[in-house]
């Protein structure tokens, strides 16, 4: 009997033998053992190209030079590859090096799809890059970021299963605009219609992902990261899940943002200062609620994260009003997520005056739907006092209630003491009290 062949081994035994390395990352060593047999390669391929990261040549981060060009190169040559494509994460990207055959090959694909192909990449080929500093360093401009941003998207638009797609804006001035050229010039149907989860890092202004609607738009799942107003004209009819990190928006930005998504019932807003004008009429914690009103029947998931705006606050005379004070009209809420610096000012002497069986904080904010509270970053020497207030009233004020989840600022733990009086209060309602 001869020695078995990879060609006539059962499926269940090349998948033992791959799943490994595709679960170690080492796809380039499944990519070339595929190549030993046509059977295991069509049977290792859609686990090669489900996810798309860039891979970088060098061992030293700061030396990396990106794989975007050969992947591109790939995704142009060969659609069936270019089909399994499910997900792509380009937040990181490296020095993108490419040939002038790899040039010709970009051109061609551009040119049917209508994109404009930027000088940058016409001119790059023996050029070296510009770029001063360790490529690990997550900031980019002038032609590198031109050129990244150029190649990512036209990833983007060879891959017309792609469900997941986050990257890091490398040039403002040319976000999205590839997608869109060739969205144009496909006007039979969607460019990517079953794009359902989008990320993007880095976007100048909120109203920049207003395209995105128009090629992709059956997405559920959006998250921006470092972003501020204007938010015009932004529009997701079947967005039901939106995370906003590290922005800077006034209430009034927020609340014109939120229109746009009419599906809206998950939000995570966590607000963001650095290098603001102090002077900013930025969003406090209590207008990030009311602007949540309009949804108040469909919102079902709520988190917000205000932890900065108390250091915004922090030089200015008279402590601004804005803490969260009632959440009651969320009538559909289920999981509330709350930090501390958005129901609590970090203030000695106010806590030393503190009376919380008078505030009746927590009786007097929470929706009765809701099931799961997560307090986190807590910081304040009231929280526990308010917490026991709330306890024998719990049954009352949230008669569904399951769980209370805590989490103390830097990674503390609280009170031996305090936490077996908090645990065992809320344990006499039914409901547990853990770390988060």
């Amino acid at each position: 009997m001869g020695q078995p062949r990879l060609d006539d081994m059962p499926p269940e035994v090349l998948g033992q033998i791959c799943a490994p390395l595709v679960e170690e990352e080492r796809k380039l060593s499944l990519l070339s053992l595929s190549r030993v047999s046509k059977r295991l390669r069509a049977f290792v391929l859609p686990d090669i190209f489900r996810e798309l990261t860039p891979v970088f040549v060098s061992d030293k981060e700061e030396l990396s030079q990106s794989s975007l060009p050969s992947l591109l190169r790939t995704m142009i040559t060969n659609p069936t590859i270019a089909s399994m494509v499910q997900d792509i994460d380009f937040t990181h990207h490296g020095n993108p090096i490419f040939s002038q055959e790899d040039v010709e090959i970009f051109v061609k694909a551009a040119n049917l799809l209508g994109i404009p192909v930027p000088e940058s990449v016409l001119q790059r080929p023996g050029r070296p890059s510009t770029r001063t500093e360790p490529w690990n360093i997550i900031r980019y401009e002038g032609e590198d970021g031109e050129i990244l941003q150029f190649l990512m998207e036209m990833i983007a638009a060879h891959t017309p299963n792609l469900e997941s797609l986050q990257y890091h804006v490398s040039d403002e001035g040319s976000v999205l605009q590839v997608l869109m050229s060739a969205s144009n010039s496909k006007r039979d149907s969607p460019l990517l219609p079953r794009l359902r989860n989008v990320r993007i890092d880095h976007l100048a202004t909120a109203r920049e992902i207003r395209p995105l609607a128009d090629f992709a738009p059956n997405l559920t799942s959006l998250r921006i990261d470092n972003t501020r107003g204007g938010v015009a004209g932004v529009r997701f009819e079947n967005v039901t899940e939106l995370v906003l990190m590290f922005v800077r928006f006034t209430g009034q930005e927020l609340k014109d943002l939120l229109q746009g998504f009419p599906s809206l019932k998950d939000f995570f807003f966590n607000f963001n200062f650095c290098n603001g004008d102090p002077d900013a009429d930025l969003c406090t914690p209590q207008q990030a609620v009311d602007a949540l009103e309009p949804f108040k029947k469909q919102l079902t998931d709520v988190r917000l994260s205000f932890w900065d705006w108390q250091i915004f606050h922090h030089s200015t005379t008279g402590f601004p009003p804005g803490l969260i004070t009632s959440m009651t009209m969320l009538e559909a809420l289920e999981h509330l997520v709350l930090d501390g610096r958005s129901l609590w000012r970090k203030v000695s002497s106010e806590e030393e005056n503190y009376n919380a069986e008078a505030a009746q904080l927590f009786v007097k904010m929470l929706p009765r739907s809701l099931k799961t509270l997560a307090l986190i970053r807590l910081d304040s020497e009231t929280y526990g006092d308010d917490l026991m207030v709330l306890a024998p009233q719990i049954k009352s004020c949230c008669p569904e209630l399951q769980s209370i989840y805590y989490q103390l600022h830097n990674g503390s733990e609280m009170n031996k003491r305090r936490l077996t009086r908090i645990t065992k209060l809320f344990a006499e309602q039914g409901v547990a009290f853990e770390k988060w």
